[in-house]
């Protein structure tokens, strides 16, 4: 009786297993690698309405993927800001509508304009589905006719009296900050930008550079 072969069962049997076993885990790195967004941000050129009461600046969010197999859309993508202090905001999509309704209150000669906040609306402003090759603003910021400080626009924003909330605001000076765009299953790179709030009572003033 001859003995086992042991290089023969390894040649014929062991090798081709694990080379078919690597191949496939290749082959999911990839396809996986192809069907994430790739997302790429850059300060939007905001130009101030000299007749607006208010002047907001943006972010544009590209999804440069190419949308291999379907895949590539940023389900779900919400833009986390952190100021160079560690203050950190989930801001409004420019994209989505004011999460606010507006109601004539009262009768007679002095009826009332109520501005009720919409929980639902004010959630889904933070985020956006961005499918190959979409591109979209996301706030950052807005600037007030007549005044020098500028805040930093969440949804949350609607909620405040004044529309200023104070743990939002950034006075006049260079505030840098970072954005990740975070979204179903992954998210992106860091980006650096900064806010510059120039003096004086004009919102246009208020721009974002690199």
């Amino acid at each position: 009786m001859s003995g086992f072969d042991y290089m023969s069962f390894v040649e014929v049997w062991i090798w081709p297993l694990l080379s078919a076993i690597i191949g496939s885990l290749v082959t999911v790195v990839v396809l996986y690698k192809f069907q994430q967004p790739k997302l790429v941000v850059t300060p939007a050129r905001d130009k101030y309405d000299s007749k607006s009461e208010a002047h907001y600046v943006h972010l544009i969010v590209k999804n440069v993927a190419n949308g291999f197999l379907g895949g590539g859309t940023a389900v779900n993508c919400r833009g986390r800001i952190t100021l160079e202090d560690g203050r950190p905001f989930i801001t409004k999509w420019a994209t989505r509508a004011n999460p606010v309704r507006v109601e004539v209150v009262g009768v007679g000669a002095e009826p009332r304009i109520v501005r009720i906040v919409e929980p639902v609306y004010l959630e889904q402003a933070k985020y956006e589905y961005l499918r190959p090759i979409d591109e979209k603003s996301l706030d950052v910021a807005v600037r007030f006719r007549g005044e020098s400080s500028c805040y930093i626009h969440e949804p949350e924003n609607f909620l405040d009296q004044n529309y200023r909330p104070e743990k939002n605001r950034l006075p006049t000076g260079i505030h840098p900050f970072t954005v990740v765009l975070e979204y179903d299953g992954g998210r992106s790179r860091e980006f650096r930008f900064k806010v510059v709030n120039k003096e004086g009572d004009s919102p246009g003033l208020l721009s974002l550079e690199l």
